[in-house]
């Protein structure tokens, strides 16, 4: 799954049946606060050490819900996650990196 944030701060996600690479995609130029600020106006999360952190149902409603092999596939994404150490504490959050674009 890719988050797009585009020049302006709008979010939209993209490749909701990649689960093979969570990642936020934002304007090189883009500062972290921007980023942050984007994510908290749609409920998506935010960011902490240059790090993306994901609203784990966020995603989920944002992904195919009512398609149970995507349901599947997504579990399987955030297993993987956990079982890297990349969930908060909670287990309500994945940590996801920032691809910067031109």
């Amino acid at each position: 799954m890719k988050i797009d944030i585009d020049e302006s701060g709008h979010i939209s996600v993209q490749e909701r049946r990649k689960l093979n690479d969570l990642h936020v995609s934002a304007p090189r130029s883009m500062p972290f606060d921007t980023i942050d600020s984007s994510l908290r106006s749609v409920g998506g999360g935010w960011t902490r050490d240059q790090h993306v952190w994901l609203q784990i149902a966020w995603l989920r409603e944002h992904g195919y819900p009512d398609d149970p092999s995507w349901s599947s596939e997504f579990d399987l994404m955030i297993k993987y996650a956990a079982d890297h150490g990349w969930l908060d504490g909670s287990s309500k959050q994945v940590r996801a990196h920032v691809q910067r674009t031109d």
